[in-house]
């Protein structure tokens, strides 16, 4: 099934992906400027999209940005302070250098992944001492939300949210993910999970210390 891809050709964003996006660059833009030092910091977005919402948003709190998708928008490619990597998630990580960033991002992109664990541990070894993994994903009663309630079509007209959640291979509350993190290499301590997005998601973060390095 192909997927849609949002932001592109003029194509609008789904309401409830809006308000997902604002809530958690609004917990970003709280979290993130107390633990980074903006002239030297580089943020990873790892699923961009097309239109790297993410780190045009938190540009301003980072020296560089580097965003990971299929396909980016060209007009992105000429800010100078921002790089793209095009292809397949899993590749285009092993082409970061290890222990080049502080923050990467991954906004409702673990939930899409066949092997997230080794997804999060290629990501642990990116990030530089101190330095944070974020991410957001779906809930099992965000799914039931998804499917029964925001794929109504007053809410999606043009019947894309489908698309969206048939290519999930996975729902995450707490007790899921806390586990995929301890085999990425962080310990519990390193380890923050709370539910997000009025329950239908799970917000967190995981850090880099030199108690589990």
């Amino acid at each position: 099934m192909e997927i849609s891809i949002w932001g592109k050709d003029g194509g609008d964003y789904p309401f409830y992906d809006k308000l997902k996006f604002a809530l958690v660059l609004r917990s970003l833009k709280k979290i993130l400027p107390r633990h980074v030092n903006a002239s030297n910091a580089v943020l990873l977005d790892v699923g961009c999209g097309y239109d790297a919402r993410i780190l045009q948003n938190m540009l301003p709190f980072v020296s560089r940005g580097i965003g990971l998708d299929f396909e980016v928008s060209g007009a992105l490619k000429s800010n100078n302070r921002l790089s793209f990597l095009e292809g397949d998630l899993t590749a285009t990580l092993k082409e970061i250098p290890e222990e080049s960033v502080d923050v990467i991002v991954f906004l409702s992109i673990l939930e899409h992944m066949d092997d997230p664990g080794s997804i999060l541990r290629s990501a642990r070894r990116l990030l530089r001492m101190n330095g944070r993994i974020f991410f957001c994903s779906p809930t099992w009663f965000g799914k039931w939300v998804l499917e029964n309630v925001l794929s109504n079509r007053l809410f999606d007209p043009y019947g894309e949210t489908p698309k969206q959640y048939n290519s999930h291979k996975m729902y995450y509350n707490p007790r899921d993910m806390w586990p995929l993190l301890v085999r990425a290499g962080f310990v519990s301590t390193e380890i923050r999970i709370w539910r997000s997005n009025f329950g239908c998601s799970i917000s967190g973060y995981a850090e880099k210390t030199e108690v589990s390095s």
